[in-house]
């Protein structure tokens, strides 16, 4: 595999909505009205596409779902400091990153997300580009994100592996020619990659 391609968000960091939102809603409905309501709503993509912004988002939200305005706002405001990275997927992209590999990212991220995990984290430099949805416009699964990438980065897809841990995702990315595996995690990841010549 000539290049591969890297989701942030349940890949590179971590995103654990259900953790974050127990320290503003102890109720498990309440917890689900989030996930439901708000995360797997419209508006999100609108907010990672930045074309909505989090005020409005928590606006809205809270219309929807009766829950307080203060915590939702609260909620959205800590979302980009819990994006971690997970070490050992950071391991496996300098491991590849050494192989010589040329890396990319394309990612799902609202505006306040990625404007803090790019100047607080360091292995930006080893990825060759970088698509990310609050700057081009568009989100996956939008099948358009995934031809962008390519264009942007003349990757030829049948030579390009993305890898994400959403199964539509892997669909959309795979309806464009490109292979994909589900990350699940990083042993997992390693495993599969070993499977596909790799590491």
């Amino acid at each position: 595999m000539n290049h591969i391609v890297f989701d942030l968000g349940g890949v590179v960091l971590e995103w654990s909505p259900y953790t974050l939102l127990k320290n503003y809603f102890s109720n498990s409905i309440d917890q689900e009205l989030v996930i439901q309501k708000i995360i797997n709503h419209p508006d999100w993509i609108q907010f990672d596409c930045d074309t909505m912004g989090s005020k409005e988002v928590a606006e809205r939200g809270a219309k929807r779902t009766g829950l307080p305005l203060q915590k939702l706002e609260a909620f959205l405001e800590d979302v980009p400091a819990s994006l971690q990275p997970k070490p050992e997927s950071v391991d496996i992209i300098k491991e590849l990153h050494k192989a010589g590999i040329p890396l990319y990212v394309l990612s799902n991220m609202s505006r306040p997300s990625w404007d803090y995990i790019s100047r607080t984290y360091g292995f930006w430099e080893l990825f060759s580009g970088k698509v990310v949805s609050c700057l081009a416009g568009k989100a996956k699964p939008d099948p358009s994100i995934f031809t962008y990438l390519l264009g942007k980065f003349q990757l030829n897809p049948r030579e390009t592996l993305f890898i994400d841990d959403t199964s539509v995702n892997i669909t959309a990315a795979r309806q464009t020619g490109m292979q994909a595996l589900q990350f699940s995690s990083p042993d997992q990841c390693r495993k599969d990659l070993r499977e596909f010549g790799i590491l």
